[in-house]
């Protein structure tokens, strides 16, 4: 019969969360789990744990337990309303924050001494988009039109927002839709006047663009203040080392506290 040695526990499955065991089979008492939130787009699937999450993230995952000597990697997929909810718990322990809402995640920087890591390669834009028949041809012709945007916290709304206030677009008529891949369809469908869109995910050929916001850094992946600084130096070091197998959807550089904070000026 197999034994544990003493002083080790086994992996544990905490609610919403896949247990990932690192270098050693066991995880030592002293090294608390280190947990990995990935910050997904709202679903209706309530379930944070599903073969889909296992797949988009398996080969970032296991470069980050690469990292860790021994231990537990706690992967949980959440969108923004329940990140908030789980950043917020105390004693939350040393955490790993995959951030697409990069206001978000400056706040962290600001406000709660995250450290930013790496983040992805290339820049964000947000794009206003309309309608090839839509009589709007600039921002300046947008006062009194209906902007339907993505979630108010997601990237590209923050982004559209600040660029409007720019632009003296006072008291825009803003909505917010909670899944942005429908944003276009609505428009097009002539219940709204303008599409705020990511700019690479807007199709080829798709309307007119009235204009796009400045770039900003884009996803980021920051650690927390728990997070021991040799530890968060080897994930560095992990994602940034060139593999041999086929390249991951996502290229990674260094990322910088500044790029971050840049974002609050608006």
């Amino acid at each position: 019969m197999n034994r544990q040695p003493p002083h080790a526990v086994a992996p544990t499955l905490v609610p919403g969360a896949i247990a990932r065991r690192a270098g050693t089979p066991f995880a030592l008492e002293w090294a608390p789990p280190l947990r990995l939130l990935i910050e997904e787009p709202p679903s209706p699937d309530p379930d944070p744990v599903s073969l889909g999450l296992c797949r988009r993230h398996r080969a970032f995952s296991d470069r980050i337990a690469s990292a860790q000597q021994g231990g537990v990697l706690l992967v949980q997929g959440l969108d923004e309303t329940r990140l908030l909810d789980s950043l917020a718990l105390d004693a939350a322990g040393p955490t790993l924050l995959h951030a697409q809402s990069v206001h978000l995640l400056a706040r962290l920087v600001r406000d709660h001494r995250w450290q930013p890591l790496v983040r992805r390669a290339g820049t964000f834009q947000a794009a206003f988009v309309v309608p090839h028949r839509s009589p709007l041809h600039s921002l300046a012709d947008t006062r009194g039109a209906r902007f339907l945007m993505p979630p108010r916290q997601a990237n590209a709304a923050s982004l559209a927002c600040a660029a409007l206030r720019r632009a003296g677009i006072d008291a825009p008529r803003v909505h917010h839709l909670s899944y942005a891949q429908a944003v276009l369809a609505m428009v097009a469908s002539g219940a709204y006047d303008v599409a705020v869109a990511d700019l690479r995910d807007l199709p080829e050929g798709w309307g007119r663009v009235l204009a796009l916001t400045p770039p900003v850094a884009d996803a980021c992946l920051a650690a927390s203040p728990e997070v021991a600084p040799d530890l968060a130096q080897a994930v560095v070091e992990c994602l940034l080392a060139p593999r041999d197998e086929a390249p991951e959807p996502q290229h990674w550089v260094r990322a910088s506290t500044d790029e971050y904070l840049a974002l609050l000026e608006d």
